[in-house]
């Protein structure tokens, strides 16, 4: 049984569907996927740590960077499936908003009820974590 997080119960708050035992554990393996998610974006922008070593060949750091990308991009792809499959399962959720730049909610839960937002757009929940 999962255990249920901080994010989680918050994440629960903001979408007020009740608060079983379901409901904290979906909201929780969300949150964590979520700020993966999150991580994987920022890990995008920034490139490999090792860009900012002078003493690695340039056209070495080139397959390294390449390689990074194909991994995040990876990730990235797993991350998505993993966050839809657990946001599906709460009620009232219509589909996920993914947001590459890492500067704000990197994922978004759009509801089936009154438009709403918890970001400037108004566009979605933003999920904790993310």
């Amino acid at each position: 049984m999962p255990k249920t997080t901080k994010k989680g119960q918050e994440l629960a708050d903001l979408l007020n569907q009740g608060y079983t035992n379901h409901i904290f554990e979906t909201c929780s393996l969300l949150c964590r996927a979520a700020t993966s998610y999150a991580r994987i974006q920022e890990a995008n922008c920034n490139g490999h740590p090792l860009q900012s070593d002078p003493s690695i060949d340039p056209k070495r750091m080139a397959k390294i960077q390449e390689r990074f990308e194909k991994w995040c991009e990876k990730r990235e792809e797993q991350l998505e499936k993993l966050i839809d499959r657990h946001a599906l399962n709460l009620p009232g959720v219509l589909r996920v908003i993914f947001n590459g730049d890492p500067r704000g909610n990197t994922v978004k839960l759009v509801m089936s009820e009154e438009p709403h937002g918890t970001d400037w757009g108004q566009d979605g929940i933003g999920v904790p974590g993310s």
